[in-house]
């Protein structure tokens, strides 16, 4: 789970940091990645360049930027209005500002440990669930910016002189498209899929199972109106095979 800090104060995000890193020890199953900003500013760039978190802690009162232009920005940025934004400040007159932002948490400073724990312990219950129901993104580096496409709507990545290019599923004409492109190898790519899902069916290609309908034994049949054909490398028809009928069993449960 991972976890930003955004307040200008140098040593009261020393103070949350140290918080935060003391809860993830007492947790169990979850493992907290903690990231802290001083301005408004630094934490939006991140996000901009494709940097995702599941909880945000947010000082309202910041220079240049105040944390709720930051919170406006960081939703739409992210398109995402399931992060949680703790706001802590030493006033409580931003009520209806808050609620614009939408999804917020408000703590006091100066903050006793028991209020934070409340508000902290809420975010993380919710943060489990939208991890467990979201989708999860493959973010790349293309030559002019970094992006990011959901896995579930990859189906296929081809390799050509270590250029990778992305195919999507369109809903709309059940079809596939090209997507975007970018440099890295097929190895360093199947590291980032989810392993239950992607596999490499031959030298240059990475199939994502969820749109293979038949399998030949030398290709699979992919689900949309062409029925596309993904080649089998010689040396890949067994597993391949097995990763078929595997991955069909545990959807069909």
């Amino acid at each position: 789970m991972k976890i930003a800090i955004c307040d200008n104060d140098v040593s009261f995000t020393n103070q949350l940091e140290k918080y935060v890193k003391k809860k993830g020890a007492q947790m169990q199953e979850t493992v907290l990645q903690v990231s802290v900003y001083h301005s408004g500013e630094d934490f939006l760039q991140d996000i901009e360049c494709g940097e995702s978190f599941n909880i945000v802690f947010m000082d309202i009162e910041m220079e240049t930027m105040n944390g709720i232009t930051a919170g406006h920005q960081f939703r739409k940025i992210s398109d995402s209005d399931e992060v949680v934004i703790v706001y802590i400040s030493s006033h409580d007159s931003f009520s209806d500002e808050l609620l614009e932002v939408g999804n917020v948490r408000f703590v006091k400073k100066p903050y006793s440990e028991e209020k934070l724990d409340i508000a902290f312990g809420r975010a993380v219950a919710q943060a489990i669930k939208y991890i467990e129901k979201a989708p999860q993104k493959f973010i790349y580096t293309t030559y002019k910016d970094s992006a990011s496409v959901n896995t579930d709507k990859i189906v296929y990545l081809k390799s050509t002189k270590n250029t990778i290019s992305i195919y999507a599923w369109d809903s709309s004409e059940k079809s596939i498209q090209f997507f975007d492109k970018f440099y890295s190898t097929v190895p360093e790519v199947l590291k980032k899929m989810p392993q239950e899902s992607f596999f490499r069916c031959e030298r240059s290609h990475i199939v994502n199972l969820l749109y293979v309908q038949k399998i030949w034994t030398t290709a699979y049949v992919l689900s949309d109106k062409n029925n596309t054909e993904i080649p089998i490398g010689r040396t890949y028809r067994l597993d391949a095979k097995e990763a078929f009928f595997s991955y069909r069993g545990r959807r069909n449960g």
